[in-house]
């Protein structure tokens, strides 16, 4: 389901904006970025680069959607699985820069399912083999658990920085204008208290919820107390802060946590369980799931501050593939101290101004800031807003594909229409004035 949500709200919907030539990121434009080493460059490698149409692009999305309806339903699952990977590994490739922690994550799901037994339940694939047994693979099951603890783990370890050991972390995220739910963000911003409560004890939080998560299966209780705090911390993040459909995402490797005593409980057939016998190819899985996890172990580790320098063994081409960039560092290791957003503004045939992104009255007191408030969006304009390589060319594409748009309905943008809005975080928690920050842009006629 959320493969599908992916797809419809955040890939279709910007389908000319991110994955055709006629937009912002042509397939020149991604390359290079892709090839640069940079801040969220994947390596170019889809699919997608063999043509820049936008009747292209569509059909590969329609078969994306395709794949992920299979998976669904439970139709050829293993298939339907390694196919959901191979597209969606494709579409997060071709527009690296609009990529972030989250599609990283929904994506190492995808992956690690490929090993699992998917179709037991609740599929077409169950019905039609009636299944007598459900085998299980150990070392599957271990590498989908290990996966979501190195994730809590090396998102917690980190958060040693002057905002989280100052207690005011909580404080400069609430305060982040392009990521926040202003209404709930604004309210809890007024305890100080709670904020540094909060912030105090996110990071050992995340590490203990880390090493709970590898407990014993058998320990019921434990994963139970795992699996509800795993909802209730990402729901109540979700309250204060807009991250796409990461509690969502979140929500589904919680439920595959659930003891299983719980579905028994409710009389959903429950199959004897089989361990995967000892046959030569089940061998050789094993062992390859095992190197898959040490090599994302050690990744996760590459991007986390340690007393010594570790440095990642693989290729740079491999390395910087949406499975292998391991880096888990939300707001660590220290949460942002300059924030913002950009606005464009054009000029409509009867004199009046408009923001050209959201096509609505030019204003500056922060109220289009929802407009911008779509995962993709938000990670492009935090690539521009923190002067990421290449910055200047995403600007300037931005800024033709956004001109050519407006053209179409009469809207004139000059030189100076667009505008860099920076907030400075003080250390007390407030914010200094608005200013304007250039932003490197071409001069239109």
């Amino acid at each position: 389901i959320i493969l599908i949500l992916d797809l419809i709200f955040f890939r279709f919907l910007n389908i000319e904006a991110f994955y055709t030539d006629n937009g912002i990121l042509p397939r020149t434009l991604a390359e290079k970025i892709g090839n640069s080493d940079g801040y969220t460059a994947l390596t170019p490698i889809s699919p997608l680069f063999i043509s820049g149409s936008k009747q292209f692009v569509a059909l590969f999305f329609i078969l994306a959607g395709l794949s992920y309806t299979a998976l669904l339903v439970g139709f050829k699952t293993r298939l339907a699985s390694i196919l959901s990977f191979f597209f969606l590994m494709s579409i997060q490739h071709r527009a690296s820069i609009v990529v972030e922690t989250d599609d990283r994550m929904l994506l190492c799901l995808v992956f690690w399912g490929i090993f699992l037994p998917l179709n037991h339940y609740f599929s077409v694939d169950n019905k039609q083999s009636d299944f007598q047994k459900l085998r299980i693979s150990k070392m599957a099951s271990f590498a989908f658990l290990m996966q979501i603890s190195l994730i809590y783990f090396f998102n917690g370890f980190p958060k040693t920085g002057e905002t989280w050991t100052t207690g005011i972390a909580m404080k400069y995220a609430m305060m982040e204008d392009l990521w926040i739910n202003a209404s709930t963000a604004n309210w809890i911003s007024q305890f100080d208290n709670l904020c540094y409560i909060i912030t105090k004890i996110t990071g050992p939080f995340e590490i203990l919820l880390a090493l709970l998560i590898l407990t014993p299966m058998f320990w019921t209780k434990i994963r139970t107390v795992v699996v509800v705090s795993i909802l209730l911390f990402h729901w109540g993040i979700a309250i204060f802060l807009s991250f796409g459909f990461l509690p969502l995402i979140t929500t589904a490797w919680a439920i595959a946590m659930i003891p299983k005593g719980f579905w028994e409980r409710y009389n959903w057939k429950p199959l004897p369980i089989q361990n995967s016998p000892h046959y030569p190819y089940n061998i050789i899985k094993s062992g390859l799931i095992g190197l898959l996890i040490f090599i994302c172990s050690w990744q996760s580790a590459t991007h986390t501050p340690w007393l010594f320098q570790l440095n990642s063994f693989l290729a740079t081409n491999i390395a910087n593939t949406a499975l292998f960039d391991q880096g888990w560092l939300l707001y660590a290791p220290d949460a942002n101290k300059e924030v913002g957003w950009i606005q464009v503004f054009g000029t409509k045939p009867d004199g009046s101004f408009v923001e050209i992104h959201s096509r609505k009255e030019w204003n500056i007191d922060g109220s289009l800031i929802p407009y911008y408030q779509q995962e993709c969006w938000q990670n492009f304009v935090q690539y521009q807003m923190y002067y990421q390589p290449f910055y200047k060319e995403v600007s300037n594409s931005w800024l033709n594909w956004e001109v050519k748009k407006a053209k179409e309905d009469g809207i004139i943008i000059t030189s100076g229409g667009i505008i860099h809005y920076i907030h400075t975080i003080q250390s007390d928690g407030s914010l200094t004035q608005v200013v304007n920050r250039p932003l490197y842009t071409q001069s239109y006629q």
